[in-house]
């Protein structure tokens, strides 16, 4: 059984969702189950949607715990992988910038908002990316 399915177990095992066989199948293999989410499930999805739009938290911990610790190599190793992570980014941002121009007519409004929201962050990280590099170059140039 796939994690998705196992979660969708726990949620239905919480009272989250209900299920059913389904004959609309169009493929082959086991008959199909329909989930659908239940009233207790539709409350908690709307706290936490509450929670997720007001409360904030750092996206990428692990990333913050890295640069917490970063003095444990030498500069210069260290300098390597932040500008492969800036690098992906960079590249990571014109992707997904060319979909959505590529596709904003077609993008539902909630749809739009996590592109810009995705982007936004994105191009934040890869600005303070680029001033820390800048940082060490002047570190170690004796600038």
């Amino acid at each position: 059984m796939t994690s998705i399915y196992k979660t969708l177990k726990k949620l239905e095992q919480k009272n989250l969702l209900d299920s059913h066989i389904t004959m609309n199948k169009t493929t082959q293999g086991p008959a199909a189950r329909e989930y659908s989410i239940t009233e207790n499930g539709r409350l908690l999805l709307k706290e936490e949607t509450e929670k997720g739009l007001s409360e904030t938290r750092e996206r990428d911990r692990r990333f913050d715990l890295a640069l917490s610790v970063i003095n444990i190599m030498p500069m210069d190793h260290a300098l390597t992988f932040i500008e492969k992570r800036k690098l992906y980014l960079e590249n990571e941002n014109e992707r997904l910038t060319e979909i959505y121009t590529g596709q904003k007519q077609r993008i539902s409004f909630n749809g739009a908002l996590l592109f810009k929201h995705t982007l936004h962050f994105m191009q934040s990280e890869i600005k303070f990316l680029k001033e820390l590099i800048s940082q060490w170059g002047e570190i170690t140039h004796g600038n």
